[in-house]
C-alpha cells in the first residue's frame, strides 16, 4: 500500500461583495485527489458549484454554517434584547479525483466575499468526512474517525473575525487571509497523518498565539469558525 503524499496547494480570495465567481489556476494530473476548502462570508450565499476547466463537477463532501449572535438592549424603545447576527461563515469542502486539471472555478449562489484553499494528493480516493462549528473559541477543533490505515486527514478551518497567528496541530499546508480586524475572512488547511496500525480517531486543533514577545492567547470577539475535514485514503 502506497502512503498518501501531499502535492500542490494554492489559495485565492475575493473581498469584492459584487463578485460571485473565482477562476483559480491549479494543475493536477489524472488520478490525483483534489480537495477544495471554501469559506464564504455571507448570511445568504453558499457555494453553488466547483468545476474544473473541462467542466467536470466536484462533489460537495461537507458544508456547515456558523453564526455568531450578539444580543443588545435598545434603550430608546424597549428593554427587551434584540439579536444581531454579527458574523456568518459558510465553510464547505468539495472533492474530486482528477482527470487532468488546469484550473478550478468556484461559483457561489449569489455575490459575496469568499476565500478558497486548494490541495492535491497522491491517493486512491476519499474516506470519512466531518464538520463542526466553533464560536468565540481560541482553539477550534475537529475530530474525524478514519476508515482505513495509512490515511491522511485534511481539515479546512474557515473563519470570520478569526485568528491572528495560526499554530496548528498537524502540518499547516496553506492559508489565505484578508481584511481588517472587523472584516477578516480566513481559510487555512491542516493535514494530519493517521497511525498506520488501522482506523483511528484524529483530532486537529488550531490555537491562536501572539508570537512577537511572550506568547499570549488573543482572539477578536466575535470569532466564528466553520470546520470541514476529509480522510485521504492511501
Amino acid at each position: 500500500m502506497t502512503a498518501v503524499a501531499p502535492l500542490a496547494n494554492t489559495s485565492a480570495i475575493n473581498m469584492n461583495e459584487s463578485v460571485q465567481t473565482l477562476v483559480i489556476p491549479f494543475v493536477a494530473a489524472s488520478g490525483k485527489c483534489v480537495v477544495v476548502h471554501i469559506g464564504v462570508q455571507s448570511e445568504e450565499a453558499a457555494v453553488a458549484s466547483v468545476t474544473d476547466d473541462s467542466g467536470n463537477g466536484f462533489t460537495k463532501s461537507a458544508a456547515i454554517r456558523a453564526v455568531h449572535e450578539t444580543d443588545y438592549t435598545d434603550t430608546d424603545t424597549t428593554d427587551d434584547p434584540h439579536p444581531i447576527y454579527d458574523s456568518w461563515v459558510d465553510g464547505e469542502l468539495w472533492t474530486i479525483v482528477s482527470s487532468g486539471i488546469a484550473s478550478i472555478t468556484v461559483t457561489l449562489t449569489t455575490n459575496a466575499r469568499f476565500a478558497v484553499e486548494v490541495q492535491s494528493y497522491t491517493s486512491s480516493g476519499f474516506g470519512a468526512v466531518g464538520s463542526t462549528t466553533a464560536i468565540q473559541s481560541s482553539a477550534p477543533s475537529i475530530t474525524v474517525t478514519t476508515t482505513a490505515a495509512n490515511s491522511y486527514v485534511c481539515a479546512g478551518f474557515s473563519s470570520v473575525y478569526g485568528l491572528n497567528d495560526i499554530i496548528v496541530t498537524g502540518t499547516k499546508r496553506g492559508d489565505v487571509e484578508e481584511g481588517t480586524e472587523v472584516t477578516d475572512l480566513q481559510v487555512f488547511v491542516a493535514d494530519n497523518t493517521v497511525a498506520s496500525a488501522g482506523p483511528c480517531t484524529v483530532k486537529m486543533t488550531v490555537t491562536n498565539q501572539d508570537t512577537d514577545e511572550a506568547p499570549a492567547v488573543i482572539f477578536p470577539v466575535p470569532a466564528t469558525y466553520a470546520v470541514c475535514a476529509v480522510e485521504i485514503l492511501a
